[in-house]
């Protein structure tokens, strides 16, 4: 219940100082301690790393969860699952007429402050860059879903 509430419009209110990542953080790793304390056996594995403790309970950090989610929301607005034109018209795509070095497939456009930097649309699409080599317009959505999860 709490990672659907966390989860709600992430594309908007992601934080992207590390001091608010990591308290919402800490919600998960509270709960992978109680969870764990939990089980019916034992051994101290409760006390192992987060990350430990989230392969454990077959869990994802919220971290990846979001920037997931980010990616995810920019598929669906490319290939139109998501039908709003306004934030079509947000994301430009790059399409050189040469290609001489590897180009982001998304063009972000300059700022000047972090406020216009950390824009939900473009920290969106600069997560989106990251993987955009995966990415085929005419790919699946549960395509993508694979190979970004892959990675």
């Amino acid at each position: 219940m709490i990672r659907s509430i966390l989860e709600y419009a992430v594309q908007v209110w992601a934080p992207h100082h590390a001091n608010q990542r990591d308290r919402l953080e800490k919600v998960q790793r509270r709960f992978t301690l109680y969870a764990l304390r939990r089980l019916p056996w034992r051994n101290g594995v409760w006390r192992s790393s987060y990350s430990d403790r989230c392969t454990l309970l077959e869990m994802v950090s919220l971290e990846k969860r979001r920037t997931f989610l980010q990616r995810m929301f920019v598929f669906d607005v490319l290939t139109g699952r998501i039908d709003c034109p306004q934030l079509r018209e947000e994301i430009t795509v790059h399409r050189p007429t040469r290609t001489l070095r590897n180009q982001p497939l998304l063009r972000i456009p300059f700022h000047r402050t972090l406020y216009g930097y950390n824009r939900p649309i473009d920290r969106c699409c600069r997560i989106f860059n990251s993987v955009s080599d995966e990415y085929e317009p005419t790919m699946t959505r549960e395509r993508f879903k694979r190979k970004i999860l892959a990675l």
